[in-house]
């Protein structure tokens, strides 16, 4: 069994250096904060947490990591900053297999579309927000919707 989340950052302030140095907004650490407690309370575990290399990704990850006390710290990957659907799809199914709980801490449009395709449906991600699947197979390479 594997079971992937997803979550989009949380919200970002303004950074006239630009969108990839844009860090989390007060409101966005504590919508941060709050999704780990619910993380928390759906009882995940995560046993690798992959962020994008963005500044508010990656301090999103961050922060759930250190709300979760998890053992492992985010994987920032610059290969993620901004992808496309495809790309997350790709980090999701090359992730080793000894991991069983998957955090993937990205940006949309891509992320969302990713939620979408593996849900069949749904609705765009809004800051911070998450989404679970799980899947009865063995191996992430085999992960799809």
């Amino acid at each position: 069994m594997k079971t992937l989340v997803l979550m989009r950052h949380g919200d970002a302030s303004e950074n006239p250096a630009g969108d990839f140095e844009r860090q989390l907004s007060d409101r966005g650490r504590e919508q941060c904060r709050e999704t780990a407690v619910q993380l928390l309370g759906e009882g995940l575990q995560f046993t690798a947490v992959i962020s994008s290399s963005g500044v508010r990704a990656l301090q999103s990850a961050q922060i759930v990591c250190d709300i979760m006390d998890l053992a492992c710290l985010p994987e920032a990957r610059a290969s993620l900053y901004l992808a496309e659907a495809s790309l997350y799809l790709e980090a999701v199914r090359s992730a080793p297999d000894e991991i069983s709980t998957l955090l993937l801490v990205a940006h949309n449009p891509g992320l969302s579309e990713l939620a979408v395709q593996l849900q069949r449906g749904g609705t765009s991600l809004g800051t911070a927000e998450h989404v679970v699947f799980r899947r009865k197979i063995e191996r992430w390479s085999e992960f799809s919707a």
